[in-house]
């Protein structure tokens, strides 16, 4: 499901908080290197500076956006919304690039009960990790010899966000894992996410138990499925259909 070009922009505007946010507590000297600051963010995001390069990762096909000239890149694996294509992050992806990450944004596809579409899950959190190491080592990857496959930062929106939660609270958590166990990853290290919870339908938010890895939530108004005023009516989860305009639909 495309989204239109104003929702698009709207929740782009949020997003932008949330790279400036996993730049500084990951790579606070490289975020801010030449005294670049929030005001100057998009003088590191000119198509010459950020290049990009299509790939896979496990099963999925992933776009990834890096710099053009720095190294030990940590890699920061963009989870998307419920049905929202991994096109739709490409300005956010580059601004995150543009301080010192390999952002990976894939196209995640499967079924959640009789509901088929892009629905991302925790176990995309390992398989970027296994990418990492892989791609560091291929002859004629852009990033060959770049990507520090030690450090995973994970970003998410909506959907992704929430599966993003649970992955680091380190729990099999349907119908973002179907089991019957999930490890998460020694190399995840900080998350960003945006219109994100943990809360249930009729119930109250699931605590998350992550130790050793910052989260930074950015909630707002600008995510059509989990706006504040609904936090108590639990996560976005997939469904048939929606009486809201497909620019409201955001994950």
């Amino acid at each position: 499901m495309a989204l239109s070009t104003g929702s698009t922009r709207r929740i782009r505007a949020g997003l932008v908080a949330a790279a400036l946010t996993v730049a500084t507590a990951l790579t606070p000297s490289a975020a801010l290197a030449g005294g670049a600051t929030a005001s100057t963010a998009s003088t590191l995001t000119s198509p010459s500076w950020v290049g990009r390069y299509e790939t896979q990762i496990g099963n999925d096909p992933a776009t990834v956006y890096y710099p053009a000239a720095q190294t030990a890149l940590p890699v920061a694996l963009l989870l998307q919304g419920a049905n929202v294509p991994k096109e739709s992050y490409s300005e956010f992806a580059k601004i995150v690039a543009g301080f010192g990450f390999a952002v990976a944004v894939p196209n995640h596809q499967r079924a959640v009960g009789p509901v088929s579409g892009l629905f991302p899950e925790q176990s995309q959190t390992n398989a970027a990790v296994t990418w990492a190491a892989a791609e560091n080592a291929r002859a004629g990857s852009p990033v060959a010899g770049r990507l520090d496959a030690d450090r995973l930062v994970l970003l998410g929106h909506s959907f992704g966000g929430a599966a993003g939660l649970f992955a680091i609270g380190n729990t099999c958590t349907v119908p973002f894992c179907f089991g019957p166990v999930y490890q998460r990853p020694a190399a995840l290290r900080a998350a960003v996410f945006y219109g994100a919870s943990t809360t249930t339908p009729g119930g109250g938010a699931v605590p998350i138990a992550n130790a050793g890895v910052p989260v930074a939530l950015v909630q707002g108004g600008l995510d059509g499925n989990n706006l504040p005023a609904a936090r108590a009516r639990g996560c976005p989860r997939p469904r048939r259909g929606s009486s809201r305009s497909p620019a409201q639909r955001t994950g």
